[in-house]
């Protein structure tokens, strides 16, 4: 049976009967007093920067050997009180647990667990918005949303979607953002109608709307009280298409 044993930098360690695992903490210098050739084992894998026993500095000890590596000295006397060399200390100097056993655990910590898988965000949902009679102020989500605003001087924005965006009466401002989204204006008119990005159909529906398409092959429908002011808009845009 295998017992452990671990000291702090400069500490001291006596395996006893069995086969022990003598764990050394870098720093200073620790000494074993009764490491048994063949049997006990050295785990020096806490030592910075060591990835050879024969990088190790070796000194003759009486009854056992001194290992020097940077500013940690670790001096093991034989339980025979005989001397040893490094073959007598085992193959697997660098190849213990170190860190675990220095926390004094008897088992090897649980594995981390891996990145949690990468999942999808959820489609968008679709919203239906509705205004009232007085002045509304309607805004839809990632989806393709339908904007309801009835009486009153509404702001209506439809966000990201294809959006349906309903003025209704009243002098209403009506933004669709990005998408193909479908503006009406109502019929009172007055009405600020912006498409934004996208290929967007704008609907006026009374006298002195505004109609601004935005990035994009937008269709542009006036009424027929703006058709000479519409008529110079196109010429300017040459992107958009213009029905009276």
């Amino acid at each position: 049976m295998t017992s452990w044993s671990a000291a702090a930098a400069g500490g001291q360690m006596t395996g006893g009967a069995g086969a022990d695992l003598f764990v050394v903490a870098p720093g200073g210098t620790s000494r074993i007093l009764d490491f048994t050739p063949g049997e006990d084992r050295l785990d020096l894998s806490g030592l910075p920067m060591l990835y050879s026993p024969a990088s190790l500095n070796l000194e003759a000890l009486p009854g056992g050997l001194t290992l020097i590596w940077r500013d940690s000295r670790i001096e093991i006397l034989s339980v025979q009180g005989r001397s040893l060399s490094l073959q007598d200390l085992g193959a697997d100097l660098l190849q213990g647990p170190s860190l675990w056993a220095l926390r004094g655990e008897t088992q090897l910590p649980e594995p981390e667990d891996p990145d949690p898988p990468v999942t999808q965000p959820p489609d968008p949902q679709d919203l239906r918005l509705e205004g009232t009679s007085g002045a509304d102020s309607l805004t839809g989500g990632a989806g393709n949303d339908l904007l309801l605003g009835y009486g009153g001087d509404d702001f209506l924005f439809g966000g990201g979607g294809n959006d349906l965006l309903y003025g209704g009466t009243g002098q209403d401002r009506l933004f669709g953002g990005a998408g193909e989204d479908h503006l009406y204006a109502g019929p009172s008119g007055g009405s600020r109608l912006s498409g934004g990005p996208g290929d967007d159909r704008l609907y006026g529906g009374g006298p002195s709307d505004h109609l601004d398409g935005g990035a994009g092959a937008d269709l542009l429908f006036a009424a027929p009280e703006a058709a000479e002011w519409y008529e110079r808009f196109l010429q300017t845009s040459p992107e958009a298409a213009l029905w009276f």
